[in-house]
């Protein structure tokens, strides 16, 4: 129930009153929005450590085998991102850059917990301010199937002009963990979109 509530509330903001996405305020808020909404019990880390709602993690974590940049990077790492992926030009690049970013926003994996729904709620606002969902309400317009299934196609035969979407690697720290392209998804025209 915390989720539909969090979605509706969000959705209000981002994409109906179309607020910026790709910063760190927005990303806070989306974790914020879930988190406040949660019995204490489950704002719990696997360590019992409290998860404080739109707090960014001050400890070194890992997910998985991903070990997550330290603590005091996240916040330029996030402005790095805002800046690669906020006023992507062109309905296609905004999209398979929506992926990308969601990818990127795991890997810098900025809270002690729910970064998993924190990105997804992400990817799923930025696809509402692109029209491409329909939301909780239903209200908004998705693409026709003959539109997707011709965006689909142009993505897997075109280059973007000016060059590839994903962040330049440099941005990010290379001695704790580098990204894999299996970790982006196993769709071609992504991983190319994603990785140099």
């Amino acid at each position: 129930m915390a989720h539909i509530e969090a979605e509706g509330e969000l959705e209000a903001r981002y994409v109906e009153g179309s607020g910026p996405l790709y910063t760190e305020s927005a990303v806070r808020e989306i974790h914020a929005s879930l988190y406040r909404r949660l019995q204490l019990d489950d704002r719990r880390s696997d360590t019992r450590a409290e998860i404080v709602p739109g707090a960014l993690r001050t400890v070194l974590v890992t997910a998985g085998r991903h070990l997550a940049p330290e603590a005091h990077a996240i916040p330029s790492l996030l402005d790095a991102w805002g800046a690669r992926y906020t006023g992507l030009s062109g309905r296609e690049r905004a999209v398979v850059g929506a992926a990308c970013a969601h990818h990127r926003l795991l890997w810098v994996h900025p809270f002690l917990d729910g970064n998993g729904r924190t990105a997804r709620l992400h990817t799923h606002l930025v696809l509402g301010q692109l029209r491409l969902t329909h939301g909780l309400s239903g209200r908004r317009c998705a693409a026709s199937p003959a539109t997707s299934r011709a965006t689909t196609r142009a993505s897997t035969t075109r280059t973007f002009p000016g060059g590839p979407i994903w962040m330049a690697a440099e941005t990010f720290p290379r001695k704790r963990s580098s990204p894999s392209p299996s970790g982006c998804s196993t769709s071609a025209s992504i991983k190319r979109a994603c990785w140099p």
